[in-house]
C-alpha cells in the first residue's frame, strides 16, 4: 500500500472526489477490484491510498484534464 499526497499547487484543480476516485478507479480496477482508496481532502491538500504508486506525471496529466475540463464547463 503507497499513501500518496497531492500537493496544494495541483490539489485546487481537483475539485471532486469523483473525479479523483475516477481516475484510481481507472488505473487500478482491473487489477485490484473493490480496493478502497480511503481518498480525504484536508488542508488543502488530497490524500489517498494506493495499491501501486502513482507518478507524479499521472497526477499532472489528472489535474490537466481536469483543467481543462473545468475550463469548458
Amino acid at each position: 500500500m503507497v499513501q500518496h499526497v497531492i500537493k496544494p499547487q495541483q490539489a485546487r484543480y481537483i475539485l471532486d472526489r469523483q473525479d479523483l476516485l475516477g481516475f484510481l478507479k481507472g488505473k487500478f480496477d482491473s487489477k485490484y477490484p473493490n480496493h478502497d482508496f480511503k481518498i480525504v481532502h484536508k488542508s488543502d491538500r488530497w490524500t489517498f491510498d494506493a495499491p501501486e504508486t502513482v507518478n507524479s506525471a499521472e497526477i499532472d496529466d489528472l489535474v490537466k484534464r481536469i483543467a481543462d475540463k473545468n475550463a469548458n464547463n
